[in-house]
């Protein structure tokens, strides 16, 4: 039986098998007509141990939450690293876990990822509209702040039509403040 279990661990922590594992299709993406919003008490610690907010008025933000030892998280994560770079002018991408950072960043080390991109979230703050049963998840946040998509499973995060659907949430926060301003209190 350990034999079977071990060796079957042993499978799955291959890269070709976990690339297996990852959806070859894009996630579902799609605006909730009264998405909530996200709370923006909810923030993770970077390298430096300093908050680092999730969301930043203006910009959309993907949000993903992975496990190192969760084989379709880990197999999701190349294509959020390549959504990172060809969306970073339209989108913020940060991928969090509850583990200790050394070992996250440690774990990114040994695959070529850039620590950066890698943040601790409290597993305490996984609450309200964040709260899930499972992972990978991810949350996307529109410019205004919405939670508009949460998504569970391993997707192709660098698909085309993720970057043209994050364009789409950006907010220009100078037309936010005029279009506030014009309505009046």
């Amino acid at each position: 039986m350990v034999a079977v279990v071990g060796g079957g661990w042993w499978l799955l922590q291959r890269p070709t098998v976990q690339a297996m594992l990852l959806a070859s299709t894009p996630p579902p993406l799609m605006l909730q007509d009264e998405a909530p919003a996200f709370p923006p008490e909810v923030q993770a610690l970077g390298g430096s141990g300093l908050p680092v907010p999730l969301h930043v008025t203006g910009r959309p933000a993907v949000v993903n939450l992975f496990a190192t030892w969760c084989p379709p998280c880990v197999a999701e994560i190349p294509s959020l690293m390549r959504l990172r770079s060809t969306a970073s002018e339209h989108a913020d991408v940060h991928i969090v876990s509850s583990e200790p950072l050394d070992a996250v960043h440690a774990w990114a080390d040994r695959r070529g990822f850039d620590q950066a991109a890698f943040l601790h979230l409290d597993a305490e703050r996984i609450t309200g509209v964040l709260a899930t049963r499972s992972i990978p998840v991810t949350w996307i946040i529109s410019g205004d702040g919405r939670l508009v998509q949460r998504i569970h499973g391993a997707h192709a995060w660098d698909d085309p039509s993720v970057v043209a659907f994050l364009a789409s949430l950006s907010v220009d926060p100078t037309e936010r403040v005029s279009s506030s301003v014009a309505q009046g209190p």
